[in-house]
């Protein structure tokens, strides 16, 4: 899973972590939740990206 509260969102509607996990009944995702929520903001925008590679295959350089 992505620290991505979408993610935890899609993973809790397919019920996911029991399955996973092979745990018979629900499990809490409280703690998961309260988690991604104090991380989000150092989470987002956190990729480095090099404006001059993009939409070239591999990185290259275009130009």
């Amino acid at each position: 899973m992505h620290p991505d509260l979408a993610c935890l969102d899609l993973a809790e509607r397919r019920k996911a972590f029991p399955r996973a996990l092979r745990v018979s009944g629900p499990l809490g995702s409280v703690q998961v939740r309260l988690y991604l929520e104090r991380i989000r903001p150092a989470v987002v925008g956190s990729r480095k990206r090099d404006p001059s590679a993009a939409g070239a295959p591999d990185g290259a350089k275009v130009g």
